[in-house]
């Protein structure tokens, strides 16, 4: 008591002073005086801690609660006039103080409060340690002073100071739960809900003080609402911060303090764990007690704090009783007037005046109504899901039935007039114009709705609701009224909230007549469907779909047609059977036939739901570019605060509110402390499409702002943000009042964009217009599959992405019927106009055909190539300006499968295409009508029209015969195998049974299959890998992998037997990234090696050491095709992801997207040649390897064929073109195919094009226009390509001659582009060392044939590829001497230019080497003078033959054996040097090879004058000469060592001198042997007749030259002495002005010949030598004075330059006397001066 009485005196001193005026003074003093005295009874805070921060730790005494109200009292808490009375003063013995002498100032008063109130922090607490409530009543005093106050900031201290004492300790919620302090503030609410929502009548009802609400602090920063917005989106809600209803209540002091009081209200709710229900049920207590919609904002901030705390309690996982939902859908069903009758449902607060109208009068009215029914259907949807969504519960309870009201029954009333509408300028609007607050509260309805019927899990009593929703609709399509503009949605028509509202409302309307709610619940069914797939089935069973295709019927709004349309396609999406329920016959016809007669447009929207009708799969969700375009139902952007506190749940209070003021407690922290954890319990309900939605939000937002939509126009990046200030709008809110129809316009969405409907190109990266390809890949690049977007033969600047094509991969057609359907469709966009339209649906329809070619299978099953040529000749012209896109299916079509009638149709529209377009609309084009259902309308023209009303366009005509043309070119290039595996890149593989018997690593297997790569959808993409049988250990795989820094695919290998280390090894010398061709893969493994050869050509080898096993039959490991594996060791899995403690589950399966051929394990090792066998057949090769001279067993076969299905296999029975196929040989099934992975059994045009009238079907083509002529010409290659049959049948009906004569008609215009064909069809794909192979030489006979009458550059074109064909390729060569010998060179050498001459040459060359001797006959006869060809053409060829025997034994043998000498005898008379000399250099080489034949042959023939007859009939020259001395020195010789000698040049005879040779020098180079002195001789006979004086010195300086001692001795075994007299001779009398120098160089030859001779011991000249007497000789006296002068001179000579020793030898010998001798008997020497 003695504390109490201190603090009493304390207070009364305070009071006192007050009056006085001595305020500041005052409140200081009192303010120490309370903190110092109470700080004398408790002890202090530790250290750290001011004065005023002194906490109460202890309290030894309790206080009577008449002691702390007479307390408190004194400190004029309370409200003035309760304590006016003197009497009451006088009892605690305090001055009376009255309201109006208190003059203190705000901040006095507020800072006086704040201490008095912390002292009733303390009493409440009473100094419990645990902080518990020690003083109730003066925690009730507390309650009261906060709900009896009249002063405002009173009750705001009142109130934060309980929110204190909340925080610090949470079962203090409890006591003031239980002490009735929580029941006060909801009297509080409860009083203010009974006003009519005027604030001033709220302020009656507190009783505060008017002076009070001046007060502009109390209750400042509180907030009505805590979902900030971003301030970036074009369109914020009117639900979030800063909204219109926040700024009218955070203006105003009375509804904050309601506020303030809610949210204390939610802090005590949640710290009542245990009765955590009880404010809820007293909230909704006083709810029902009130009508709903309310003027009263009161309502908003109730039903606003019911909502807050429902989602706390959902956040936190909670569970409510079912109790409160029935509530709620009882009060909803109270605010819709639904069961009006129900007494329980009025309203019982008394208060409340009967008849009172609560219409809302201005826009704000309008808007709190609005926010109460969200709220209100908020708060079910959060007790639904607090009931766990029980949806039977739900519908037991009349859930669904009262949410069908609810979206059924509009918010807005519609008024029975509009009076004075003129006068008072209201607008003219008409009352059934969709209001904003309508589309609203319907949206927020249908979410709930589709929410709660996917939740159902395909319950027939829950999706009856939803076809009922649909049934109301249909009820309600009436035709279009003609008085006034009919069925205006809300589309056209977003004003918020206009203030042009009628005052008296009676009724409310219906929304299910309004065209923009007819397609927002179709969208809703259409989100149902696409959400969950179990809820098609009962719908259908329920006859939804019948009342889908009735509202598409029967509505006259395109949007809404359009809307139901889309909801058919996505009951259709996915679905495998629902095909059904059209009915037999309705079916696919009458369906299309329905959509055509509807009010839906034909568009691309349309057509794409019309393939989700006819596909098993998801076309929309495939083709949507991002997840929010898969969300077909549109949501107004305003009532995305609410659904986002559905989806994502977070809870009010994280941790303990902070101290609204520092109080004097115990912590061992700070309250105010930070922490940033989060709640790790909320809620995970939300589906993968809310996600996407809410991801995707602004971009939509962004997007449709731009295109003018606006269907999500807000973001919710930041919408569960409990902090207000995260994200606030920067800009003020418009004023509803002053705001114009455009800027509300912006704040509602009311329609969201077709998936699909985003973009006319949003297709056109990834499939561009096919361009005309005027030259392709030869040989085997050739092996196309059926192409489409990623196929060789399509020019395109891309490919379609990965993400686009696998999500297509699964999409298949359901059946033929539906197949034909889609082509159906194609007849009514043929008659649009729209480009744009045509297309985007070819496109569609080419990127379904691409991926999955089960689709190209049903679209032939109904002769679809014929129906697509049918719609292109009748409405083909539609477009006015070229023929349309969707020709391209033709040929699409075509390569897939085709018929003989097909082929047939195809070439007599291509021959004839007026005649086949008179076919086409003289019977008709007319389409299966659905009796009962619909009237015929699908007719490409009308019974009436007759065929002379239509126009042909010549120029459409001549276009749609190219197309045509160039459709059966395109058709005929396919080469696909007859039967293969598609994989589908998803789930397709195929696994073989146990591999029992795998061959040994000793001896090694060999894989050989044929693959086609579609698109690559991973970065590793399984092709073949090992694993045990029970897919738990891989030990082998064979992938292709994408290499980064290059983007290409290359195959890599990888085995591994644990626990020895991986191996991998890449083969990155391929790249398979070019999709659309067959390439062959053979895979080579043995134990020391692994090695991969691609279409024949080896890439790469390695050394590996790992190998498969079989160890045991239990043991076995199975084959598996398309796939990656997943079962890799542990610890292989760090180097498969790149990087370490990888999870092996994160690897990606890496499906194969293609096609596969025959799989073949072979038993041994293939070289090259076995792979160039097989890749050079191609991939339609059909029978078995056996054939091609493939010894090796077959381990494993894995044949497509086996694998068909019976009904495949009962079509190929039927058809007769299949009759005898190799096919049928391979019928072992060795494994199962799995997931997506089917087969496909086709045929080419090439396999049946003999049925049809054979490959001279093509040559009509080559008598048309030039542009067609090549076409043509590739065609009949396309079709001789691989197809020996075809080839013989060609051959057998002279087809090559008819080629030849037609394509020399117009030689002009033959190009380089017709011999390429022409050469594809010589090689026939076949290719070695990168050079073709010649195999057809009935067309190469056509190409050399039409070689002659060519034009020059392409002649040289054409030369040149043929000669490196027969040059680099021995087999090309064997193949040309064998059909054609040399005449065609020696045509083509006599024909073509001198330009190409040399290209021959080398072709001529190259034969040489293999030359037979009847080929070297031809060559010389050819070469023969008398031949009259071109001599420099004969002279290259015989230096050609030269330079070969200077290296070619066998050659010169076989010239030898055509008596060669004799040949190149007759060469000489030829009158051109170059060519004699040529022939004299053969002969050497001859003569050199074997000297005593050759001596044989040329005595016994007189060759050497034979030789002088020749040679002396032309002028001699040095070089002549000198090849006579080289003939006779045996320099010309045959070396094999020079055959690889890149040039072969003439051995040097000599080195070349000066003339003048001095007599003394008798020292030369030694030469060769003379094996022929007749060459010498015929070198003097030369000499005689040549009148070149210098050559006959030079000539003469060159014998002296080869006078060697050997050779010398070899000339006087000859009589040379008459060689030289003849010689000089007739050089005396034919050059007598230059004889003395002919004779001195004689001399000189003759003196080193004697010399010689007198040197030897047999000495001819000592022993034999005389002369012959004047009288005997017929020579002059000069001649013979010369020749006995010149021996004088020699003897003379010798003796004078040698020793006494030699001259004695010379004397003994008689040499003196045989000089003595001459100068005797002839005396004219003694008189001669030389001697």
């Amino acid at each position: 008591m003695l504390y109490i009485n201190r603090i009493t005196t304390l207070i009364n001193t305070f009071l006192r002073n007050v009056v006085g005026g001595k305020v500041s003074q005052v409140v200081a003093e009192v303010r120490e005086l309370v903190v110092n005295e109470i700080g004398k009874v408790f002890p202090k805070l530790p250290d750290g801690y001011a004065d005023e921060d002194l906490e109460f730790l202890q309290q030894n005494d309790r206080w009577s609660s008449d002691e702390i109200e007479a307390a408190v009292k004194r400190l004029h808490l309370c409200d003035s006039r309760s304590i006016s009375s003197a009497k009451n003063d006088q009892e605690s013995g305090v001055d009376v103080i009255q309201d109006d002498e208190m003059e203190q100032s705000c901040e006095e008063r507020d800072t006086l409060s704040k201490d008095c109130f912390d002292v009733l922090f303390a009493i409440t607490l009473d100094g419990n340690d645990d902080l518990f409530v020690g003083n109730v009543e003066s925690l009730n005093l507390l309650f009261r002073i906060a709900v009896t106050s009249s002063q405002l900031d009173i009750r705001q201290h009142a109130l934060n100071c309980i929110q204190d004492i909340l925080s610090v300790n949470c079962l203090n919620a409890v006591v003031a739960w239980q002490m009735g302090g929580v029941d006060l503030l909801l009297r509080t609410l409860n009083d203010v809900l009974i006003v009519d929502g005027d604030a001033k009548q709220i302020t009656a009802v507190l009783k505060l003080d008017e002076q009070s609400l001046s007060n502009m602090n109390a209750f400042a920063g509180l907030k009505y609402l805590t979902i900030a917005m971003d301030s970036n989106s074009s369109s914020p809600s009117l639900f979030a911060v800063n909204s219109p209803i926040a700024q009218v209540i955070e203006s105003n002091h009375v509804y904050r303090y309601i506020l303030a009081v809610t949210r204390l209200l939610e802090y005590v709710a949640v710290m009542l764990i245990e009765n955590n229900t009880y404010i809820l049920q007293e909230y909704t207590r006083i709810l029902m007690r009130v009508p709903i919609p309310s003027r009263n904002a009161v309502v908003n901030i109730i039903l606003r704090s019911v909502s807050r705390l429902l989602v706390d309690t959902l956040s936190r996982q909670n569970k409510l009783d079912n109790k409160l939902l029935d509530i709620y859908i009882q009060l909803l069903r109270r605010i819709y007037s639904i069961n009006e009758d129900n007494e329980d449902l009025k309203t019982t607060n008394g208060n409340i005046h009967e008849g009172t109208d609560y219409t809302p009068r201005d826009d704000l009215e309008r808007l709190l109504m609005t926010e109460q029914h969200l709220l209100v259907l908020q708060i079910l949807g959060l007790l639904v899901d607090l009931t766990g969504r029980d949806m039977d519960l739900f519908d037991s309870l009349q859930g669904f039935e009262t949410l069908n009201d609810v979206i059924i029954r509009s918010v807005v009333y519609t008024p029975h007039e509009l009076a004075g509408a003129t006068d008072t300028g209201i607008d003219n609007r008409r009352h059934d114009e969709p209001m904003a607050e309508d589309v609203m509260v319907a949206d927020m309805a249908l979410w709930l709705v589709r929410e709660y019927i996917v939740c159902g899990q395909g319950k027939s009593h829950i999706i009856k609701w939803l076809v009922k929703l649909l049934e109301e609709i249909l009820t309600k399509i009436s035709p279009p009224n003609s008085s006034t503009e009919p069925n205006k949605n809300a589309f056209d028509s977003d004003e918020l909230l206009s203030s042009n509202l009628p005052t008296i409302c009676h009724s409310r309307r219906e929304r299910t007549r309004f065209p923009w709610f007819q397609t927002k619940v179709c969208n809703v069914v259409a989100s149902v469907f696409r959400k969950s797939e179990q809820v098609k089935k009962p719908f259908g069973e329920l006859d939804g779909l019948g009342v889908l295709l009735a509202i598409l019927s029967h509505t006259y709004e395109s949007k809404v047609a359009t809307a139901a349309l889309l909801t058919i396609g996505d009951f259709f999406a996915g679905s495998e059977k629902t095909e059904q329920l059209l009915g037999d016959n309705f079916a696919y016809d009458g369906f299309l036939e329905l959509i055509h007669a509807s009010s839906a447009p034909i568009d691309i929207l349309c057509c794409e739901i019309i393939l989700e009708v006819a596909t098993v799969g998801k076309v929309l969700l495939s083709l949507s570019s991002s997840p929010i375009e898969s969300e077909p139902f549109s949501i107004s952007c305003n009532i995305m605060p609410f659904i986002s506190n559905l989806l994502t749940p977070k809870p009010l209070f994280k941790k303990v509110l902070p101290f609204t003021q520092k109080r004097r407690t115990v912590f061992k922290k700070s309250v105010n402390q930070e922490t940033h954890d989060q709640h790790k319990n909320e809620s995970k309900r939300i589906s993968i499409h809310s996600q996407a939605f809410f991801s995707y939000c602004r971009s939509l937002s962004d997007a449709n702002a731009r295109n003018g939509t606006f269907p999500y126009q807000s973001t919710l990046a930041t919408v569960n943000e409990e902090n207000v200030t995260a994200s606030v709008v920067s800009e003020p809110y418009p004023s509803l009042l002053s705001a114009n129809t455009t800027d509300l316009q912006r704040c509602n969405s009311m329609e969201l964009p077709s998936p699909t409907l985003v973009d006319s190109r949003r297709m056109s990266d990834n499939l561009e217009e096919e361009k005309s390809v005027s030259t392709r890949k030869r040989s085997n690049s050739r092996n196309l599959g059926a192409f489409g977007i990623n196929s060789n033969s399509v020019v395109q600047n891309g490919t379609p992405t990965s993400t686009k094509l696998r999500s297509l991969a699964g999409i298949e057609f359901r059946d033929a019927d539906a197949a034909m359907m889609a082509l159906k469709l194609l007849s009514y966009v043929a008659d649009s106009t729209d480009e744009t339209l045509h297309n985007d649906y070819f496109k569609l329809l080419m990127l379904l055909m691409e991926v999955n070619p089960r689709n190209k299978e049903m679209l032939c099953a109904n002769r679809g190539l014929k129906f697509v040529t049918e719609v292109l000749f009748l409405k083909g012209k539609s477009l006015n300006t070229k023929v349309p896109s969707y020709v391209d299916l033709i040929p699409t079509l075509g390569a897939y499968d085709i018929t003989t009638s097909d082929i047939t149709l195809l070439f007599d529209a291509a021959f004839d295409p007026l005649s086949m377009f008179g076919h086409f609309v003289g019977r008709g084009f007319r389409r299966r009508s659905i009796t009962g259902i619909l009237q015929p309308v699908v007719q490409a023209f009308s019974a009436s029209e007759k065929v002379h009303e239509i126009s042909f366009d010549p120029f459409f005509i001549r276009e749609v015969q190219s197309q045509m043309i160039y459709a059966i070119e395109r058709i005929s290039e396919r080469m696909d195998p007859p039967c293969y595996f598609n994989f589908n890149g998803v789930n397709s593989s195929f696994r073989t049974f146990a591999l029992e018997k795998f061959p040994t690593s000793k001896r090694g297997y060999t894989v050989s299959l044929w693959v086609k790569v579609t698109s690559f959808f991973e970065d590793e993409t399984g092709l073949l890998s090992y694993e045990d049988q029970a897919g738990n250990n891989t030990t082998f795989e064979l992938y292709f992998k994408r290499l980064d820094e290059s983007n290409r695919y290359c195959l890599c290998v990888r085995t591994q037997h644990w626990p020895l280390p991986a191996e991998d090894f890449v083969f990155d010398g391929f790249d398979f990234g070019e999709a659309g061709i067959w390439h062959h893969i053979v895979f080579v493994h043995c134990k020391q090696s692994t090695s991969l050869i691609v279409d024949g050509s080896s890439i790469q080898s390695y050394n590996m050491y790992n190998y498969p096993r079989v160890n045991s039959k239990d043991k076995a490991f199975v084959a598996v095709l398309g796939k990656c594996c997943k079962s890799w060791p542990t610890a292989c899995h760090s180097y498969l992801n790149g990087r370490s403690n990888s999870d092996p589950n994160e690897r990606s399966y890496g499906y194969f997207c293609g096609q596969i051929g025959s799989v073949y394990f072979f038993r041994g090792l293939w070289d090259l040649s076995m792979a160039e066998k097989v890749f050079n057949v191609g991939p339609a090769y059909g029978r078995s390897y056996r054939t091609l001279g493939i010894e090796n067993r077959e381990v494993l076969a894995i044949h497509p064929y086996a694998y068909l299905s019976d009904e495949q296999n009962k079509t190929l029975e039927l058809d007769k073109s299949r009759k005898g196929s190799e096919l049928t040989e391979f019928s072992k099934v060795v494994g199962r195919v799995e997931g997506g992975c089917t087969l496909h059994a086709t045929r080419s045009m090439r396999s049946i094009i003999e049925q049809a009238g054979g490959v001279e079907l093509c040559f009509r083509f080559l008598e048309m226009d030039q542009e067609y002529q090549l076409i043509g010409l590739r065609t009949i290659s396309n079709l001789l390509y691989k197809s020996p049959q075809n080839v013989a049948k060609f051959t057998e009906q002279n087809g090559f001659g008819i080629l030849r004569d037609l394509l020399g008609r117009d030689t002009k215009n033959l190009k380089e582009d017709h011999f390429d064909v022409l050469l594809d069809i010589t090689c026939d794909g076949i290719m070695r060392d990168n050079q073709m192979v010649i195999v057809n030489t009935a067309c190469l006979r056509v190409i050399i044939d039409l070689l002659f009458v060519s034009q020059e550059h392409v002649q040289l074109a054409v030369v040149r590829k043929l000669v490196d064909m027969i040059v680099e390729l021995p087999c090309n060569l064997k193949t040309w001497k064998s059909s054609f010998e040399l005449d065609i060179l020696f045509q083509l050498l006599d024909t073509l230019p001198p330009t190409l001459r040399p290209f021959i040459m080398k072709a001529l060359e190259t034969m040489l080497a293999e030359s037979t001797l009847e080929e070297l006959t031809k060559l010389f006869d050819y070469i023969s003078p008398d031949n009259a060809n071109d001599m420099d053409v004969k002279y290259d060829m015989l230096e050609m033959i030269y330079k070969r025997m200077t290296c070619d034994n066998s050659l010169l043998e076989k010239i030898r054996g055509l008596k060669g000498l004799s040949h190149l005898t007759l060469f000489l008379n030829v009158p051109n040097e170059k060519f004699r000399i040529v022939s004299l250099k053969m002969m050497g080489i001859l003569m050199s090879s074997n000297v005593k034949h050759s001596r044989t042959f040329l005595t016994k023939t007189n060759a050497f004058d034979q030789l002088k007859t020749h040679l002396t009939n032309y002028p001699l020259s040095l070089e002549l000469t000198r090849v006579v001395l080289g003939i006779g020195t045996n320099t010309y010789q045959c070396n094999p060592t020079t055959r690889n000698s890149s040039t072969i040049s003439d051995k040097p005879i000599f080195r070349r001198t000066t003339l003048r040779i001095s007599e003394d020098n008798l020292s030369h180079k030694a030469a060769d042997e003379l094996v022929y002195p007749e060459a010498i001789r015929l070198l003097f006979d030369l000499l005689t007749v040549s009148r070149d004086t210098e050559l006959v010195f030079q000539v003469l300086a060159d014998v002296k030259r080869v006078l060697t001692p050997d050779n010398m001795r070899i000339l006087w075994e000859y009589n040379w002495i008459d060689w030289i007299i003849t010689c000089i001779r007739e050089r005396a009398l034919l050059e007598p002005a230059h004889f003395n120098r002919f004779l001195a160089i004689t001399d000189t030859i003759v003196q080193k010949m004697v010399i010689y001779d007198i040197s030897r011991k047999n000495s001819i000249t000592t022993k034999s030598f005389t002369l012959p007497s004047p009288s005997t000789t017929k020579t002059s006296v000069i001649t013979t004075t010369s020749v006995r002068r010149h021996f004088v001179s020699t003897i003379n000579t010798f003796a004078c330059h040698n020793d006494a020793a030699v001259r004695a030898a010379m004397k003994s010998t008689g040499l003196f006397k045989i000089r003595d001798i001459l100068i005797k008997d002839y005396k004219d020497l003694a008189s001669n001066e030389h001697v």
